[in-house]
């Protein structure tokens, strides 16, 4: 029997959006920076509360020097949970980071 006939909607689009994390995650490890930005971008569609892909997708735009869209995520990230330390972490890199692009008139 089909996985997805037996589980709920909204189970349904959990796994789903796991999925596209996972996926996404492992096409950030391939280094394709853009196909994991669509992958986590789809899996928020199909569930806003994961404080690990607003994580996940921050860290790819920070390591695009799009520091303001990284910041927006792990901002997200922590209001969801505010004691995850790697998107507290992250934040302050891309805070810092945007600082320092700004002083170098980047």
């Amino acid at each position: 029997m089909n996985l997805f006939i037996i589980l709920g909607n909204r189970e349904r689009s959990e796994k789903l959006a796991l999925a596209f994390n996972n996926r996404g995650f492992l096409k950030y490890k391939a280094v394709d920076f853009d196909g994991a930005i669509t992958d986590y971008t789809e899996s928020l569609k199909l569930n806003t509360s994961s404080c690990i892909t607003y994580y996940n997708r921050g860290t790819v735009l920070y390591r695009l020097s799009k520091f303001d869209d990284a910041i927006m995520d792990m901002k997200k990230a922590l209001s969801l949970d505010p004691s995850f330390e790697p998107a507290q972490t992250g934040l302050r890199c891309a805070q810092q980071d945007r600082e320092n692009k700004l002083k170098r008139g980047w």
